[in-house]
């Protein structure tokens, strides 16, 4: 009878435990919280970090074509957009004083060919009259000079002439390189001097190369061969890549801000990059692959006041078993690499751990 007794004893103190810890806990369940809480699971995947940099366009190795004579243009055989090859005539150009020297030049190289002949037959006729002692050493000396002297005079003419020849030919001027004409300087019937810029001819549009500007605060971090990701307004749907290939010691300094640049290759096989386009670019300076992972703001969030020790991390991970409002614990991570959006999470936290990532004030 006794122990029956015992044990209705121990079943009603068992029950009236149990009903003083569920009023506990609905009185804890039911006390409104001013805030919602916002989780997201720690996982594995790729953290990234860039660097945001604008930039513009420009050819490869385009060549720009000079005049290399003074002049009128006569005639333009190609315009803006035109294909052309190597060797092709892109102007002629006349050049009236250019004539009037050659003409000159001509006159005067036949002028000594006759005065040549004449010295060499007097030198000849000298020689003889000197085996003959018609006439002194001295004589004969004269006329070896006056002829040696006109044979100097001949070359250094003949030598002008050649060069008047070949500015003749420069008024006709060839494409050095087959490609596309950029851009035409002249029009007919227009004055031209020997070094005007008249044609920009690019061998390739295919190939296309980026120029950016670096802030000086991101410039330690980029190297060659990073990848480059850009995107320009007449395309803002497509994106398009590229690769650094330089990066330029050069600081230029302007309203107070110092930037370095970069040269980026990028293919442009559908050619739908113009020379001259901005772009809007991010370099990927960092990257690792299958790491455990956060969102960057679940560093910086608390839902309490509490302090933080120097160079420590922590997170806040949701406790099922906490009787909390919310049910939240602080846990002190190492981290890695810190991207763009994700920070790398080396110790402390397993895949699926719920933790909290937003926190903000429920609306009335």
């Amino acid at each position: 009878m006794r122990k029956v007794n015992k044990k209705k004893a121990a079943i009603v103190a068992l029950l009236l435990f149990i009903l003083i810890l569920l009023f506990f806990l609905s009185k804890g369940c039911n006390k409104k919280s001013e805030f919602k809480y916002e989780f997201r699971k720690a996982s594995r995947g790729v953290v990234k970090k860039t660097i945001s940099v604008t930039g513009s366009l420009e050819v490869i190795d385009s060549h720009r074509v000079l005049s290399r004579v003074s002049g009128i243009v006569k005639k333009v055989y190609f315009d803006f957009n035109d294909n052309v090859k190597k060797g092709q005539l892109l102007i002629k150009i006349d050049s009236p004083s250019l004539d009037e020297s050659i003409i000159k030049y001509r006159d005067n190289l036949e002028n000594i060919r006759l005065k040549l002949l004449q010295a060499e037959r007097k030198l000849e006729a000298a020689k003889k009259m000197l085996k003959e002692n018609l006439i002194s050493k001295e004589d004969v000396k004269r006329a070896e000079i006056n002829y040696k002297s006109l044979l100097v005079s001949r070359k250094h003419t003949l030598m002008a002439f050649n060069n008047l020849l070949k500015q003749k030919k420069d008024t006709q001027l060839r494409a050095p390189v087959s490609g596309i004409v950029l851009s035409r300087h002249v029009e007919e019937n227009t004055n031209v001097r020997n070094g005007t810029l008249v044609f920009v001819i690019a061998p390739d549009l295919k190939k296309m190369r980026l120029l950016i500007n670096i802030d000086e605060a991101d410039i330690g971090n980029v190297k060659n061969g990073q990848k480059v990701t850009f995107s320009v307004s007449a395309f803002p749907k497509k994106t398009f890549s590229g690769e650094v290939i330089q990066v330029r010691m050069n600081p230029i300094k302007q309203r107070g801000l110092v930037t370095y640049e970069a040269l980026v290759d990028c293919n442009n096989d559908d050619l739908m990059l113009k020379p001259g386009m901005t772009a809007t670019a991010s370099i990927l300076v960092a990257e690792k692959k299958d790491v455990l992972r956060v969102l960057n703001q679940a560093l910086l969030i608390s839902p309490e006041k509490v302090q933080y020790s120097p160079g420590k991390k922590y997170v806040w991970v949701k406790d099922s078993l906490s009787m909390k409002s919310p049910p939240v614990k602080r846990v002190e991570v190492e981290t890695g690499l810190v991207g763009d959006m994700y920070t790398e999470i080396i110790s402390n936290l397993k895949i699926g751990d719920k933790v909290l990532t937003k926190l903000f004030r429920k609306k009335d």
